[in-house]
């Protein structure tokens, strides 16, 4: 996949500088609607008859992540201002959306995207909050974009091929399992007659499509793990194929139709074709963020977190050497 087909991918990352957990502003603004009915000296929990008092547990939960804390709602802040500023709202459908793409072509499955999120002590909550960030600054860069007509009606006849144009498809659904020895035994369901929808709501472990039958829906080349694809697409419509091992275990997977290439029309993909046009052109998300923060303007109460205002001022100056290096370059 060339550089620009990335770029149409939506960009769920991990910012270099700021890591967004807008969840803790949401946990952090209950806690201050209720602090004033809690007693700090009051027990959190007794132990053999000794008393732990909140305070000493909030303390502890200060040392440990009271910068990243607050770095996270001053990030938040920063961000919710300019996005009400703007106008730009982000529905629960378009983070649902982007979670759904990142879950099945980053990790292949649920189970795999939950394991990721285990082994990084994070929740679902953290990760959608990311996403609200990453979507809020793309629209903000990608409304800084002015195309015309003829941009976007060039932008297409150029990428057609690349992008527009539907190529081979598969219908499929599947069930996951961990080892070879339970495909194989699941394999033998089938064969003696189970139902495939009935026995992958049972025993596949791929949450997200188990709920459902295993049902993954249409697929192009190129979208999922190279060994599901090469079964996939060389079976025949209504076979049952596997099991087809790859790094998320093994995999049986029943093709349900089989689809030929359609060539794309413009006027079917215009709005596509000026949207990505504007995503091609437009700045990195992670440059619209940093910019943010650094012409925010942001003191800190604390002595104990002026470490948050010295990384902004560093991220001030950062700013200030970029757009002078670029205006240089402009003029040369």
């Amino acid at each position: 996949m060339n550089d620009l087909l990335k770029r149409h991918r939506p960009e769920i990352v991990v910012l270099v500088v700021l890591i967004t957990l807008i969840a803790a502003a949401t946990l952090s603004s209950s806690q201050e609607q209720d602090s004033h009915l809690l007693d700090l000296s009051s027990p959190i929990a007794i132990v053999n008859g000794v008393e732990i008092p909140y305070s000493f547990f909030y303390n502890m939960l200060e040392a440990r992540v009271g910068f990243e804390t607050l770095q996270n709602l001053v990030i938040y802040e920063i961000v919710r201002a300019e996005a009400d500023r703007l106008g730009i709202e982000v529905s629960d459908e378009e983070i649902d959306q982007e979670l759904s793409f990142l879950i099945r072509y980053q990790f292949g499955s649920e189970s795999a995207f939950i394991n990721q999120l285990k082994q990084a002590r994070m929740t679902p909550g953290e990760i959608r909050s990311q996403i609200w960030i990453e979507l809020v600054c793309r629209a903000i860069a990608m409304n800084e974009v002015s195309v015309t007509e003829e941009d976007v009606k060039a932008f297409f006849d150029e990428y057609k091929t690349q992008i527009y144009d539907i190529g081979e498809r598969v219908e499929v659904r599947q069930i996951l399992a961990s080892t070879e020895q339970d495909a194989k035994a699941i394999m033998d369901e089938l064969q003696a007659g189970a139902d495939f929808a009935a026995v992958a709501i049972e025993k596949s472990l791929d949450t997200a499509t188990a709920s459902d039958g295993g049902y993954i829906g249409v697929i192009e080349r190129g979208l999922m793990v190279e060994e599901f694809e090469e079964a996939a697409f060389n079976a025949n419509k209504g076979d049952v194929v596997g099991p087809v091992k790859t790094s998320y275990g093994y995999h049986i997977i029943e093709v349900l139709d089989k689809l030929g290439p359609e060539e794309a029309k413009f006027e079917d993909y215009r709005d596509k074709a000026e949207y990505d046009l504007r995503a091609y052109r437009a700045r990195s998300t992670d440059e619209v963020l940093i910019e943010l923060v650094a012409k925010a303007d942001v003191s800190v109460t604390d002595s104990d977190y002026q470490g948050l205002v010295d990384l902004i001022n560093g991220l001030k100056q950062a700013l200030q050497e970029m757009q002078a290096q670029s205006a240089g370059e402009a003029t040369n």
